[in-house]
């Protein structure tokens, strides 16, 4: 479980930490993927942020999601030039080869 909180500093400053677990997340994001294969049917091009907000998940889960879906050579990653060099994916296959 990640732990977040605030601490005062000695000079009236306040921090933000995050403390995160030792431990490797294994949660499963296999619904989030089904999903995912929607969205990517009905968008040729698309952010991690869209995707993210589509799913309702955490960016650690888009993240695996979005992992897959390039090992499974569904989508593949280019730099969008209109945004300074941000990262966009573009779909590979046919939206009608999606089921």
């Amino acid at each position: 479980m990640i732990k977040e909180y605030t601490k005062e500093l000695p000079d009236g400053t306040k921090e933000y930490v995050v403390e995160l677990p030792d431990t490797p997340n294994n949660t499963c994001a296999l619904e989030l993927f089904l999903k995912a294969l929607t969205f990517v049917r009905e968008n040729e091009e698309f952010s991690t942020a869209a995707l993210q907000r589509y799913l309702k998940c955490s960016y650690g889960a888009v993240c695996k999601v979005l992992d897959a879906l390039c090992n499974l050579s569904v989508i593949t990653t280019h730099k969008d030039a209109d945004s300074k060099g941000s990262i966009k994916y573009k779909r590979n296959v046919e939206s009608n080869a999606i089921n």
